[in-house]
């Protein structure tokens, strides 16, 4: 998988948000390599659900949806754009303890999200 920023994607890559396309296409992928343009990431690997199991995590509250943004997917730091996105979310940290996550139930109510 293959996301892109361009003022317009290449055939058959698929317009996401602002300036993003997405494409499975490794000739794409060979294009941008062979230009040494900064202005992708890929990404490799797999991720399902069963049908509505998505639909019901979020109902949970288990995923923090927020809006896209070309600059924070285009970082020149990726690996700082993990923390940044947790900022805009309601996580509360306790000195040397991992994430944790406001109950969004009843008082107490732990977070399904495995954190």
């Amino acid at each position: 998988m293959l996301l892109l920023r361009a003022e317009t994607g290449p055939e058959g890559a698929e317009h996401i948000f602002a300036d993003i396309y997405v494409s499975p296409d490794r000739d794409v992928l060979d294009r941008l390599v062979a230009k040494d343009s900064g202005n992708f990431r890929s990404y490799v690997g797999y991720s399902g659900w069963a049908p509505g199991q998505l639909d019901h995590e979020l109902e949970r509250q288990d995923w923090h949806v927020t809006a896209g943004d070309a600059d924070l997917v285009f970082s020149p730091s990726p690996a700082s754009v993990w923390d940044k996105l947790i900022k805009q979310t309601d996580v509360l940290f306790a000195a040397g303890a991992g994430p944790r996550f406001k109950p969004h139930g009843a008082a107490g109510e732990r977070n399904h999200s495995g954190f």
